[in-house]
């Protein structure tokens, strides 16, 4: 789908994202965006700052966010 879609669409991420490998795997599958409310309601506000956090630390320090979004 992400290949037959070349970026035109967003592809959304949903369900199942309870930590931030889970957050990993739907962008490693395509996903442009993702969603975690399902996270939020299981593991409170708090998964929100970890995802970011973990996402946050596999960009090269010298990565600017708009190459790092450009690459999803």
């Amino acid at each position: 789908l992400c290949k037959k879609l070349d970026g035109k669409l967003p592809i959304i991420g949903v369900g199942g994202i309870f930590e931030p490998d889970d957050a990993r795997r739907m962008f490693d599958a395509g996903a442009s965006l993702i969603q975690i409310y399902t996270g939020f309601i299981y593991e409170g506000p708090g998964i929100v700052k970890r995802v970011n956090k973990a996402l946050a630390a596999e960009t090269a320090p010298s990565r600017k966010r708009e190459d790092f979004l450009q690459s999803r």
